[in-house]
């Protein structure tokens, strides 16, 4: 912590948005050691800096207050490993990217993606065979926006044994049209299943994410997350990357409460409930309600979200 009393940097001649109903508007801003310590006109805003204090013309500029948002997973590398698919539209606009990812990991690798809009698939329905004439033979597991469906194709299937339904304890699902598994993974056992098989990065790859989700997210606005996964293996990463300087937005980081969570489990993460760093904090848990309903056509996964066949009966039901 700095012992300076001016500001380190002020941004004056800008267009600041304060959300403060006395006075919503201002020229500029000042800043020590990452807060805020003055808001105001240009001349107000230099009251509180000195010779060092760095300036910066704002001119043409509009700061507003940081976004937060209220359900991510931005400490999660592993939901954004491969390719970005997030602004695909068409089946034709996957191709493209999933034949540039397949360039980049060669023959042998897998072929890895996230962010799909379950809207590409509306007219042909999921299935990873649909994958293939980008690809080829590659094992391929790619995600969906929301992270409860991934698509697998044959031959990533093959590699993880699956030719048929499969009995999970959760509400999860491989599903099976006409006696073939059509590469659907609905929910994290599922996706777990073609996941485990694929060679795991390493400590310093799963940073490197972590590091570059924060960019994208300051990048757009984001200052401050509500982080809805979490163990005591995340109270860990926090600490690590806020001593190194690598923690770029406020996290209120939830531990997870699955349905198998035992009592006993619980309880030791009540210990962890008043830890915290400059810009984390514990204290908030996550729970979940698993399980499978029957709305008279089969046994249905229930799960938080839905997926993008299902019938209204079920949707309703669920």
């Amino acid at each position: 912590m700095s012992s300076r009393t001016a500001a380190d940097l002020a941004i004056i001649s800008a267009s600041v948005r304060t959300l403060d109903p006395e006075r919503p508007h201002a020229s500029a801003v000042a800043f020590r050691d990452g807060t805020i310590v003055a808001v105001g006109s240009d001349a107000e805003v230099r009251e509180v800096c000195d010779g060092a204090t760095e300036l910066v013309d704002g001119s043409g500029m509009s700061i507003v207050p940081g976004i937060v948002d209220g359900h991510i997973h931005p400490f999660w590398p592993e939901m954004v490993v491969g390719a970005d698919l997030t602004r695909c539209a068409s089946l034709a606009e996957l191709h493209r990217e999933l034949a540039a990812e397949r360039e980049r990991v060669g023959q042998e690798g897998w072929v890895r993606g996230w962010g799909i809009d379950y809207g590409i698939f509306r007219e042909t329905g999921l299935d990873g065979e649909l994958l293939e004439p980008a690809i080829g033979d590659a094992p391929a597991l790619v995600k969906f926006m929301d992270g409860h469906t991934a698509l697998a194709t044959p031959r990533a299937l093959e590699l993880a044994g699956i030719t048929g339904p499969v009995t999970f304890a959760e509400g999860a699902e491989v599903v099976v049209r006409d006696g073939r598994a059509t590469g659907e993974l609905r929910e994290g056992a599922a996706i777990e299943l073609v996941g485990g098989t694929i060679p795991a990065l390493t400590d310093a790859e799963l940073r490197a994410i972590v590091i570059r989700t924060q960019a994208a997210l300051n990048s757009l606005g984001v200052t401050g997350v509500h982080a809805m996964n979490g163990g005591p293996e995340t109270f860990d990463l926090m600490r690590e990357l806020e001593a190194s300087g690598d923690l770029k937005v406020r996290a209120i980081v939830t531990l997870w409460q699955r349905p198998e969570t035992t009592f006993e489990e619980m309880k030791e993460q009540l210990s962890l409930r008043a830890q915290r760093g400059r810009l984390w904090r514990g204290g908030v848990a996550k729970f979940f309600i698993d399980g499978v309903i029957d709305t008279g056509t089969g046994a249905v996964p229930l799960a938080s979200d839905f997926w993008p066949d299902a019938d209204a009966s079920t949707q309703a039901a669920a």
